[in-house]
């Protein structure tokens, strides 16, 4: 029993071991992909006539559906190849389903996309064994993979563009940026343009109610060494080819066309006739066995089941009548999103073909239009604008454009935005209930253009179907600068500030002060300064209380007596103030009160201490303002003493300053 257990055990081990290194060898091999290598089918891949795959081989296609499934950015073409046993027909349809078999398994097994997998049957057109020998036959019984890139994308769509890969049954909507491979089919409807970009920067440009297909030049192809790059069935098209190496060849109805022109016009009429420009270089135009040499400058035409026409001179381009000026401008308002242009030439070919486009490269064709007459007018919104005009003669052979810019900007005027209340002051937020819910917070109001954004203090705030808008703000203490934004398309941006100086009442406020004395000729003192921390009651909304405690130095002028120059002491304070206009920024106010000083002077004379009590009654004038979110006060008194030191007989009533601050 023991004996078994061990043997299971190192069979398991054994098989993950050559699983391990199996699977290690085949990524080593499909690494080949993403390297731009081939994987070629083992020999006995498939017997003769057969198109399944060997089960051997069905093993490796299982690994391989992992990998291609795990490298999203593989694009893979699966190739059928036969031996040159049997005629080319049935080969043909054997390398194929071949191809399609192996597509089906990877698909089914490993969930790969369709879209990704492209097939192609060459029968035994490319053989890499010699098909006299058994065994060089079974070698070209095979299948290749390869990773492919695309031959172009599309860069721009304007209105209805399809597009079908080859794997595909119906037309699908074309996206730009949207891959294009071998084989893939583009259709563009009425009305509706296409660019498709290169990765050498090429482009080709492709107008209305146009049909082509994109074919990969196969080089190796030793029956068709001048396979077509594009076949044109319907439409018309331009190139703007960057570097020309082999030439370029279009496939019409009517013609073959091998092109070292780096632009070239090719346009198929509704009777299937193929016009051809050459704006540089040569081109060969073929048809019923019979070519012609096409030089720069020069145009022919072709029709169906006829021989190529001799070239001839391209018309000239037309003279610009209109627009003539570089600079339109529109009003700026919703009403008015768009500006009719009128665009006019003078008159000389029967038919002419005018382009208007976003860029000056011509990829972004906006507006492409054939017209019998020499005027037209397109509704264009804002943007730069670069059209062009070309004359068609009667043989329908285009000829050299002319070129013209213009612009169009949008004059706007500023967003209407109306506030209820432009600016408020703290009278109308402290003692207005009618445009306050509380003390301390703020309702704006306003109006302005249905569908417009509206942003205060940076919050967006909704706007309704009639345009008006609301919102309550708390504020703080001191000044409030509330920025009110509105934005609509159509307009300037408006941007509005209301400012608010908000300071909260003082209903129990405590304050700090300092008062000094302003010396004069009459009084004996010299200066004096008084420190107090006191609170301040609100009686109703005119009429004020404070009661304060402080420390003062009385300095005098000389000495009298016995006595020393200063005299210390601690005063206790009552008064009223009346606030004549009461919340605002600077409210003025009349105050009245008095002072009862319990002074220390020192008396050496007679060996006494003498200590008095003065009181000083004080009137006085000033006016509140805003301090760093606080109140501040401002105030003139006049202090005279009431009762004074015997020995200070000369001593006086005086005027001083006093400065307060309130900490509510």
């Amino acid at each position: 029993m023991k004996r078994k257990i061990i043997f299971l055990i190192f069979l398991s081990l054994f098989f993950t071991v050559f699983s391990g290194n199996l699977q290690n060898d085949y990524k080593e091999e499909f690494q080949k992909l993403i390297k731009g290598g081939i994987l070629i089918s083992p020999p006995d891949s498939f017997l003769s006539g057969q198109s399944d795959p060997s089960s051997a081989y069905m093993k490796f296609l299982s690994e391989l559906g992992k990998f291609i499934k795990k490298n999203k950015e593989l694009i893979i073409e699966i190739s059928g190849h036969t031996d040159s046993q049997g005629n080319i027909k049935r080969n043909k349809e054997i390398s194929l389903l071949r191809a399609e078999k192996v597509k089906e398994y990877l698909v089914s097994g490993s969930g790969i996309l369709k879209t990704r997998i492209f097939v192609i049957g060459h029968a035994s057109s490319f053989p890499i064994a010699d098909n006299t020998s058994i065994k060089g036959r079974i070698k070209n019984r095979r299948i290749e993979i390869k990773s492919i890139d695309p031959l172009g994308k599309i860069t721009f769509i304007r209105n209805n563009v399809f597009t079908k890969s080859p794997v595909e049954i119906d037309f699908r909507k074309a996206k730009v940026l949207q891959d294009l491979f071998n084989l893939y089919k583009l259709n563009t409807k009425k009305r509706s343009t296409a660019n498709i970009g290169f990765p050498d920067k090429s482009s080709i440009n492709i107008g209305p109610d146009s049909l082509m297909i994109l074919y990969e030049k196969i080089e190796r192809e030793l029956d068709s060494p001048g396979k077509e790059n594009i076949q044109l069935l319907t439409g018309f098209l331009r190139t703007k080819l960057n570097k020309l190496r082999e030439g370029f060849k279009i496939d019409t109805p009517a013609c073959t066309i091998n092109s070292r022109s780096k632009v070239l016009l090719v346009d198929i009429s509704k009777d299937n006739r193929s016009a051809v420009s050459v704006f540089d270089g040569t081109s060969e135009v073929k048809a019923q066995k019979k070519s012609v040499d096409v030089p720069s400058g020069f145009g022919t035409f072709v029709k169906e089941g006829k021989k190529p026409a001799p070239p001839e001179p391209l018309p000239d381009p037309p003279k610009i009548v209109a627009p003539i000026k570089p600079d339109f401008y529109l009003s700026g308002g919703p009403e008015e999103n768009k500006k009719r242009i009128f665009f006019e030439w003078e008159p000389k070919e029967p038919l002419y073909h005018i382009q208007i486009s976003a860029d000056k490269e011509f990829k972004q064709i906006l507006k492409d239009e054939k017209i019998n007459g020499n005027s037209i007018s397109f509704l264009l919104g804002k943007g730069t604008y670069t059209w062009r005009v070309a004359g068609i003669n009667k043989n329908g052979i285009e000829g050299f454009p002319a070129l013209s810019s213009f612009l169009i900007k949008v004059k706007k005027s500023v967003l209407p935005v109306e506030l209820s209340h432009s600016s408020y002051d703290s009278s109308e937020l402290a003692h207005s209930s009618t445009k306050l819910n509380s003390s301390d917070t703020l309702k704006i109001k306003g109006k302005t253009i249905p569908g417009s954004t509206i942003l205060i203090k940076e919050e967006p705030v909704t706007v309704d179907s009639n345009g008006e808008f609301s919102k309550t703000i708390y504020l703080s203490n001191g000044w409030n600068l509330i920025n009110i934004i509105g934005a609509n398309s159509g307009y300037k941006r408006s941007n509005k500030w209301i400012s608010v100086c908000y300071y909260p009442e003082m209903k129990r406020s405590i304050f700090i002060g300092m008062l000094m004395n302003i010396p004069d000729k009459v009084s004996s003192i010299d200066r004096s300064a008084m420190f107090n921390l006191g609170k301040v009651f609100k009686l109703n909304n005119f009429l004020m209380a404070d009661f304060s405690i402080g420390i003062s130095r009385v300095l005098l002028k000389e000495d009298t007596g016995k006595y020393k120059k200063s005299i210390p002491s601690l005063p206790l304070t009552t008064r009223l103030r009346y606030q004549l206009t009461p919340g605002r920024k600077l409210s003025p106010f009349l105050a009245a009160g008095l002072a009862a000083h319990f002074s220390f002077p020192s008396l050496i004379a007679d060996n006494k201490i003498d200590t008095k009590m003065l009181f000083t009654p004080e009137v006085g004038a000033g006016f509140y303002f805003p301090i760093l979110g606080k109140y501040g006060s401002f105030e003139i008194k006049y202090l005279p003493f009431l009762k004074a030191l015997p020995i200070f007989s000369k001593l006086t009533g005086n005027f001083a300053i006093d400065f307060r601050l309130y900490l509510n």
